[in-house]
């Protein structure tokens, strides 16, 4: 895939979702795949079947439909059918259908949630949601680029990265050696607009003078440009597959 999650893809709407999760000491969590079917404990106390999404054009709307307003941690986005429309559970509230046809009873929860033990999470602040996002999906948010992500070249090097989004481009950025702790909300969320698990570092984008965080193998030395960035898509896609 050129794209993270698609042609369409508005990396903006994947930011604020995912700091005003982190706001409400939520994040989203992405591991079960599209469309997987689920039953659902609903705070009416009743069992309801849904299916997994990951939708980040309903992001917004999905944040504001959080279903149990003081739960901490990890949520999944679920679609209902019935209703067209998609909310946020948490994440021990769902279980995974398998080839059973009957919905599970509220009991049956206890012992086959998708986090088995009910344990109380560590998330106080909304930064340590946003860390215990990176943690969830595999990531760590590098302080300081590593010597094997830099080729050889030295620490003045020139860099550019690829964007998420559709355009298949690789534009100007400058790498930015900071205390994660430092970064705001909005910046730290920006690493739920890539799927890659593994190192992430932050840039500042030339071209629109911002910052955020991206997969250190979305980062190359930047190139002489010829007119259009000619290997763009095929550079995307290598780095892409590699880090998968």
């Amino acid at each position: 895939d050129v794209s993270p999650f698609g042609f369409g893809f508005d990396p903006n709407d994947c930011i604020v979702a995912a700091s005003k999760m982190a706001e409400r000491l939520c994040y989203f969590d992405t591991s079960l795949p599209p469309f997987t079917k689920v039953d659902v404990l609903w705070n009416d106390g009743k069992v309801y079947e849904g299916k997994t999404v990951v939708s980040w054009s309903d992001a917004r709307q999905c944040v504001d439909n959080v279903e149990y307003k003081r739960a901490v941690g990890p949520h999944v986005q679920i679609y209902w059918a019935e209703e067209d429309s998609v909310s946020a559970v948490p994440l021990d509230k769902c279980v995974v259908k398998g080839s059973q046809t009957s919905r599970l009873k509220p009991k049956d929860f206890a012992k086959l949630s998708l986090e088995s033990r009910q344990e109380e999470m560590d998330i106080s602040t909304p930064l340590e949601a946003m860390q215990a996002s990176f943690e969830n999906a595999g990531k760590k948010l590098l302080r300081i680029l590593p010597s094997a992500a830099e080729n050889g070249s030295s620490r003045e090097q020139q860099w550019e990265a690829f964007v998420a989004d559709e355009d298949c481009v690789w534009e100007p950025v400058q790498v930015m050696n900071i205390d994660p702790t430092l970064l705001p909300l909005q910046v730290l969320s920006s690493h739920m607009c890539y799927q890659q698990a593994g190192d992430y570092i932050t840039v500042f984008w030339e071209t629109d003078c911002t910052l955020s965080v991206i997969p250190t193998t979305y980062l190359r030395p930047r190139r002489e440009k010829n007119g259009a960035n000619d290997d763009d898509c095929s550079s995307s896609s290598s780095s892409s597959s590699s880090s998968s």
